[in-house]
């Protein structure tokens, strides 16, 4: 991440940081924790635990991975506006991994569980930066 002389710098290349995501981890800390629900949840109460989000995750009982539900109205209950995510990844993948998800399904987050399929939270843009800065030891700005 930091070549200690030019010579380490122009044998590991000039692409070092982006072929870095192929060797670094997701870790629960790189990731975002927006609201969770589960699916016997009101729509009415859901914007209440979401409070200014327009977007919550659904998890069942055991905190296993449902999908999404949108925010912006609705009526019922959140099982009956449930998404499924297009995707999804585990705890320990690379991050050229899940960024190659996100560009493949065209999304914005890609939530990931750990090795029992439990919800842990999910990785965007910004928190896959701040996973890359984190690997070469940099302060990243909250993302």
């Amino acid at each position: 991440g930091r070549p200690a002389t030019n010579f380490v710098a122009e044998f590991v290349g000039s692409g070092r940081s982006v072929r870095r995501l192929a060797v670094v981890k997701i870790e629960a800390t790189d990731l975002a924790t927006p609201p969770t629900v589960s699916p016997s949840t009101s729509m009415s109460e859901a914007h209440a635990i979401a409070d200014a989000e327009k977007t919550a995750v659904v998890v069942d009982e055991n905190h296993k991975l449902l999908g999404w539900v949108g925010l912006d109205g609705g009526s019922g209950l959140v099982s009956e506006h449930t998404e499924k995510f297009a995707t999804k990844t585990s705890i320990g993948t690379s991050l050229h991994d899940a960024l190659s998800m996100m560009l493949e399904h065209d999304v914005r987050w890609i939530p990931v569980v750990d090795e029992n399929d439990a919800y842990l939270g999910v990785l965007t843009p910004n928190r896959l930066h701040a996973a890359m800065r984190r690997s070469v030891g940099a302060v990243a700005a909250d993302p």
